[in-house]
């Protein structure tokens, strides 16, 4: 769990530093499968990290086909500056990581084992009603979209 988190936070830093469209959404995507494995970790079932995963790889897949619409022929400039702050971040973290690790002792698994509670409560009896009521209110929105926008008047409109 050290390990993805400790990778996760060096990817949330050097998202900052990244300017081509395309290595931003390379980096989106890994930071969607980190945040999948530590849902994983978490939750007692793979559902929750599986629809995240889907659902961010998704929205991914329309936004680079967007992007090699717009900007089809761009080169990404590799920097030896973020290279170089790649490695001095990973070097900090991994010297920070271990006396994090020790500093939250039981409290993070007695976060864990409330999170696991809170997302049963969520698909309980009560609650369940709401949620697939959402679920089919956004396949429902998702078809009249799909019905409404035509191909000839869309970004990625034919010629």
């Amino acid at each position: 769990m050290t390990i993805i988190l400790t990778i996760f936070l060096i990817n949330t830093m050097l998202f900052m530093m990244l300017n081509h469209p395309l290595s931003m959404g390379g980096m989106v995507i890994i930071q969607t499968i980190m945040a999948s494995l530590m849902t994983l970790m978490i939750a007692s079932t793979a559902m929750f990290p599986l629809i995240l995963l889907i659902i961010m790889t998704s929205g991914m897949l329309v936004l680079f086909i967007y992007m090699s619409s717009v900007a089809s022929n761009e080169k990404m400039k590799s920097s030896w500056k973020l290279f170089f702050s790649y490695m001095i971040i990973s070097g900090l973290m991994y010297i920070i990581m271990p006396e994090m690790s020790n500093m939250h002792g039981n409290y993070f698994n007695i976060y864990i084992k409330n999170e696991e509670i809170n997302l049963l409560k969520l698909f309980s009896y009560p609650s369940h009603y709401i949620i697939i009521m959402m679920v089919l209110y956004l396949m429902l929105t998702m078809i009249i979209v799909s019905f409404i926008a035509t191909i000839k008047e869309g970004p990625l409109r034919t010629k």
